[in-house]
């Protein structure tokens, strides 16, 4: 990464937090005539999980659930940062309660799927992210987390159908290129891999991503001039 750019980023997150902190000492002064706003209490948790106190953070959601058992927010945050903890428990049971909150956002069930991966339970995670790629068939996540999972068993044949899926829907999508194209190579089908990762770089990828299919193109080309002087 950009030397100057990195700095940028580290002066950003330095401002944010200032301002998080800010918004904590506020909110704890609310509390003092407001102990039963459960709003409070979640934002309390949001603003110490952006500053990375994951385990204050979750106190407070637990509060915040403890007034509105109904808090998709709350459950939703709770369980975000259970899976940075990997407290795997935290993570299902959270995001359990912010489905049954809010039953039609994708990203709870998405993240219930990637809570039972952690959970070393694939099967549970397969049957999630199936039926969310039913009932929300545009949710290009769903298919990435089954083919990073059908790729994590080494199932790169399952895993293709997938993320042909996600590139017919977008036609640009960096991520599902550069996992189709290692797929085809670790099949050993070297011609369309070198499709895929050329494909990478007609998108809007990132140096470093653009950087690793130039590798990856020079090592077939390299594999491939090899063999015919072979043959």
């Amino acid at each position: 990464m950009n030397k100057d750019l990195l700095i940028a980023q580290e002066e950003n997150q330095s401002v944010f937090n200032a301002i998080y902190k800010k918004t904590i000492k506020q909110l704890l002064n609310r509390l003092l005539t407001e102990r039963d706003n459960d709003r409070i209490y979640t934002l309390l948790g949001f603003c110490y999980k952006k500053n990375n106190k994951l385990n204050k953070a979750i106190s407070y959601f637990e509060k915040a659930v403890m007034l509105n058992q109904e808090s998709f927010s709350a459950f939703y945050q709770m369980g975000l940062c259970g899976l940075k903890l990997n407290k795997t428990c935290v993570a299902v049971n959270s995001f359990i309660k912010a489905i049954q909150s809010n039953p039609t956002n994708p990203y709870a069930v998405l993240n219930l799927g990637i809570s039972h991966e952690l959970c070393e339970e694939p099967d549970m995670a397969f049957m999630i992210y199936e039926r969310l790629i039913e009932t929300t068939p545009d949710f290009l996540p769903a298919y990435e987390k089954k083919a990073e999972l059908f790729i994590k068993m080494s199932h790169y044949s399952d895993a293709i159908p997938l993320l042909n899926n996600m590139i017919k829907r977008n036609p640009n999508h960096t991520g599902a290129y550069e996992k189709l194209g290692n797929c085809y190579k670790k099949l050993g089908k070297t011609t369309f891999a070198s499709r895929c990762f050329r494909k990478v770089l007609t998108t809007n990828a990132s140096e470093e991503i653009c950087g690793k299919a130039i590798r990856e193109l020079k090592q077939i080309s390299s594999r491939q001039e090899r063999k015919f002087q072979l043959c």
